[in-house]
């Protein structure tokens, strides 16, 4: 972060990344009522696929 004065303030904050895979998303949904009604691998509707870079996933809660 740069300060006012100039000068640079660092903080190393551990941490670590964890991309959730599609099994886990849909357990996790399950387990907090939402059922899925469609799911994507692209903002133009194509399946997912080993090449799919992000999921799009309409769910609904039941009733």
């Amino acid at each position: 972060m740069m300060l006012a004065d100039g000068s640079t303030l660092v903080q190393e904050i551990p941490s670590e990344k964890h991309f959730a895979s599609l099994e886990q998303i849909h357990e996790w949904l399950d387990e907090a009522g939402f059922v899925v009604e469609q799911e994507y691998g692209d903002y133009q509707g194509h399946p997912i696929s080993e090449m799919t870079n992000r999921v799009i996933i309409w769910a609904g809660k039941v009733r």
